[in-house]
């Protein structure tokens, strides 16, 4: 697996030297913020060690935002969004956006979950549940139906609309 920020280049950015040739830099320290407030994890922001499941955060924040048309975390200021981002749960995107379904409301609140143990642990695991999600919508099986009684009945009778 790729890690994002490496091949985005976002912790060893190029920048111009100070004789105008190229150097790789470190932009940020362990125990510092760097970041945009509305799109960093609450590790980030605590200024703790962070790993792809701050991607995966990220991610799931874009993705609350394009879903609802809203940020997940929001304030007046930029204490305001940081206080949200460690403290607040956003209104689940299922219920700002009516046609997000079940299943990808689940998969963002997962990916924005405050304790990165709790996110998918890695973009592979976000693929994959991204996938299933894929494939259970084209089959017409909801998650709630794939193990619950009426997804039993549509498996071995079809749909009959």
């Amino acid at each position: 697996m790729t890690d994002l920020r490496a091949l985005f280049g976002i912790e060893h950015p190029v920048v111009l030297g100070p004789f105008g040739g190229l150097s790789s830099v470190a932009l940020t320290a362990a125990g510092s913020y760097l970041g945009t407030p509305s799109y960093s994890s609450p590790e980030q922001i605590r200024g703790e060690a962070i790993d792809a499941r701050s991607d995966i955060f990220t991610l799931g924040v874009i993705l609350y935002e394009l879903l609802s048309g809203k940020v997940a975390f929001g304030g007046r200021n930029t204490a305001q969004i940081l206080h949200a981002t460690r403290k607040e749960q956003p209104i689940p995107v299922n219920k700002l956006n009516v046609e997000v379904t079940s299943p990808v409301g689940k998969l963002i609140d997962r990916m924005i979950m405050k304790n990165p143990g709790k996110r998918p642990q890695s973009c592979d695991d976000v693929i994959a549940e991204i996938q299933k999600i894929r494939d259970m919508i084209s089959s017409g099986i909801t998650a709630e139906e794939e193990t619950g009684f009426r997804g039993f009945l549509k498996r071995i009778f079809g749909d009959e609309n």
